[in-house]
């Protein structure tokens, strides 16, 4: 079986987030600065920027006296990690192999999926307009045997959202293109490649081995693959979380179910958050008690598919207090954790229907996104 992978991007990550939170920027140049700040330095810049002479790495004041309407806008870390979670998700419904590269970019490895998913090309077409319908996020891919190859293909994908390199085709690919494009180089080899007078990989590829391996040492024998269009690097696939907890210490200790009920649901909404954000699916959720007299109390359940349905959690967590808080004692802190991961796309059923409430739950995420955690709370029901 010959191996299929797939490098997707979204130019200019910060950038095209930015300009989805607030629209009134699609036109304008914009860049994303480390601060605010005379001495800041800019990240990323749009195309518009970059026409002006805006360019990564530039300080933030001399960025506005090149560009008098730039848009300067701090780093938001949180916004991109979780438009990058949700990047992922739309990833992982056509491949369960996924290697996060950076914000805004991954690899999929689409080897053998040619009669579920139809053709390789199709794939990454069909996974584009799903990130730019769903995102609103503009998306390109490459298609190639390798990691190095896909990757490239990605990077010259520039008038068409796609560009597939054809097995046995990689060599005569990458020949005409920069040394450059062939990464890991440190700044000693890239001026010695510069020396040398190497500056397309066809001029690196037409030197033997050996002396290769005598000008850069065992570094050659990379670059001599590399060239060719060789790369046997695997997918580095994300370690799962052993555990995912939160825990809460009570200032006013109580042993009022009423009010230890409305605390336990709201560490489970904020777990419950994190799992969709994460994409992940946790099989056991459980409750420690902490009394005043320092003795505990712990309980587990099973969870399945059905709890994690919008709103489902709460009879399931209220019963889970009751059943884990068993004396008189007042209780000073709580700990709620789930175990046992899995990914939430490995756990779908083959004729499953969205919930009806999973806009609803959808739209509270982006409000606590754009807000706080807290601008949002369940309610406790009353008899």
């Amino acid at each position: 079986m010959s191996r299929r992978l797939l490098h997707v991007s979204v130019p200019e990550f910060p950038v095209a987030v930015e300009r989805v939170a607030n629209p009134s920027l699609r036109t304008r140049p914009v860049a994303v600065a480390t601060s605010l700040s005379g001495d800041g330095r800019i990240i990323v810049s749009s195309d518009e920027a970059r026409r002006e002479s805006v360019f990564p790495s530039l300080p933030v004041a001399r960025a506005l006296r090149r560009c008098s309407g730039l848009v300067i806008l701090p780093y938001n870390g949180p916004l991109y990690q979780g438009a990058y979670h949700a990047m992922l998700r739309e990833c992982r419904a056509f491949s369960p192999l996924i290697e996060p590269h950076r914000h805004g970019h991954a690899y999929l490895d689409i080897s053998g999926m040619g009669r579920l998913m139809g053709r390789s090309l199709d794939m990454a077409f069909r996974l584009c307009k799903e990130i730019r319908q769903k995102l609103r996020i503009p998306a390109q891919s490459g298609i190639g045997s390798n990691k190095l190859v896909s990757r490239v293909a990605d990077m010259v994908a520039e008038s068409d959202p796609v560009f597939e390199v054809l097995e046995g085709s990689e060599k005569i690919f990458l020949e005409p293109l920069s040394v450059r494009v062939l990464t890991g180089f440190a700044d000693e080899m890239a001026r010695q490649l510069q020396e040398l007078n190497l500056r397309i990989v066809k001029d690196l590829a037409a030197i033997p081995v050996q002396q290769m391996v005598s000008v850069f040492g065992n570094f050659g024998y990379v670059l001599f693959h590399r060239a060719r269009g060789v790369d046997p690097s695997l997918l580095v696939l994300p370690q799962q979380p052993r555990r995912l907890e939160e825990r809460i210490r009570l200032n006013d200790v109580t042993n009022d179910l009423g009010v230890l009920t409305q605390e336990v649901i709201r560490l489970a909404d904020r777990l419950l958050t994190k799992l969709r954000e994460l994409d992940y699916f946790a099989r056991r959720a459980e409750l420690s008690i902490t009394y005043i007299d320092r003795r505990r109390s712990r309980r587990s359940i099973p969870l399945t598919r059905a709890d994690y349905a919008p709103f489902a959690f709460l009879p399931i967590f209220t019963r889970l207090i009751h059943e884990t808080c068993t004396r008189r004692v007042h209780v000073e802190e709580m700990t709620l954790c789930f175990t046992g991961w899995s990914t939430a796309q490995s756990q779908m059923d083959l004729f499953e229907v969205p919930p009806a409430k999973a806009p609803l739950v959808k739209a509270i995420d982006r409000i606590r996104e754009r807000f706080s955690f807290d601008s949002v709370v369940y309610g406790a029901e009353r008899a």
